[in-house]
């Protein structure tokens, strides 16, 4: 009988409607392994309880288990029994589970469908799951029999312990709410945080994780990103300006100077036509005329390839141009001693 619902359940995971679902392909091997775990659990229960009831045992069995769950452990007012401590753990692991579920079910079927903003599929999954596992606390507080006033009293004395104790704990809490809402950041951002710059990976409840550039997950309080000055070189737009600064030697015509970058940034591709490359002259240096040429680009998985290659190809063009590239030079004026009187003074008589 197992097995044939077993196989009736990977029938109708591999059929419509459920095989249009976005989860059944990456979870099926999953689903159908807990399909089996829970086929078992239920198979061996049903066995055990029909050879005990078949030998006589199962109502014995059934009050022996009922005068252990309802063992009570008292202390003062508060009575906790077998049972209620048990309940306690499995609604807490019931909340922990359905907040999975409906993680996966949002970031594989609704999210995907749903035309959202960057950041905000993220800041509304975390948000779900957090709000479920606090309600499966305070539901598994309930289960376990404590009384809420109590609870309430204790609250107030928490809350004066976390005015004096926690404030920063506190703060990076608030802060990592303030930046699911507002999202300044989000994941897969390229940010830079005082002297941390990377990709952010996460962002939590209390604190966010950063990958540097070398590799390195680094930590970062939220109320850093609050609080702090955060440069986030991940526009909304996804768009980014590249800058080739260009000195060439006095003598160079600076039309043809344009005309080269202008020619370069046209033959370079993953740059973006608005807004459109722009050669700039931008005056007259100590040894050279200076020029940028300015360019945009949405690949911002190459902008530092871009600025390579680019860089190469200014300085290949300006060569075949014949426009030369000056070298800057220290200039030192060393002033020579005045020469000696060849008239010799006068002995003195």
């Amino acid at each position: 009988m197992r097995r044939l619902l077993e196989g009736a359940f990977a029938f109708l995971l591999r059929v419509r409607p459920l095989n249009l679902l976005r989860l059944v392909e990456p979870y099926r091997s999953f689903l159908e392994h807990r399909a089996h775990v829970i086929l078992g659990f239920l198979t061996v229960t049903t066995w055990s309880a029909g050879t005990l009831s078949a030998f006589g045992l199962l109502t014995p069995v059934v009050a022996t288990t009922r005068r252990i769950l309802a063992a009570e452990w008292t202390h003062g007012a508060l009575h906790v029994s077998v049972g209620d401590v048990i309940a306690f753990f499995l609604t807490i692991y019931l909340a922990f589970v359905v907040s999975s579920i409906v993680r996966v079910v949002l970031e594989e079927e609704v999210f995907p469908r749903a035309r959202l903003r960057p950041g905000l599929p993220y800041a509304l999954t975390s948000l779900m799951r957090y709000t479920i596992i606090c309600l499966g606390f305070i539901l598994a507080i309930a289960v376990l029999g404590v009384n809420f006033d109590r609870i309430t009293v204790l609250g107030g004395a928490f809350g004066i312990g976390v005015g004096f104790g926690l404030q920063n704990v506190v703060n990076n809490f608030v802060s990592g709410l303030i930046v699911l809402f507002e999202r300044p950041v989000r994941v897969g951002d390229a940010v830079q945080i005082s002297d941390v710059q990377g990709e952010v990976r996460r962002i939590g409840i209390r604190s966010s994780t950063v990958r540097t550039w070398d590799g390195a997950e680094v930590v970062v309080p939220n109320s850093m990103l609050v609080s702090e000055k955060v440069t986030n070189w991940t526009p909304i737009d996804r768009r980014r300006r590249i800058v080739i600064p260009v000195n060439v030697s006095y003598g160079s015509v600076p039309d043809e100077v344009l005309k080269v970058l202008a020619a370069v940034a046209a033959q370079t591709p993953d740059l973006v036509a608005a807004p459109a490359p722009q050669p700039i002259f931008l005056g007259f240096g100590d040894y050279a005329l200076r020029f940028e040429l300015r360019v945009w680009t949405d690949r911002l998985d190459r902008v530092d390839g871009l600025r390579s290659e680019m860089g190469m190809a200014v300085y290949a063009a300006l060569r075949d141009a014949g426009i030369a590239i000056p070298i800057a030079r220290d200039i030192r004026i060393q002033q020579e001693s005045p020469p000696a009187d060849p008239t010799p003074s006068p002995r003195p008589s």
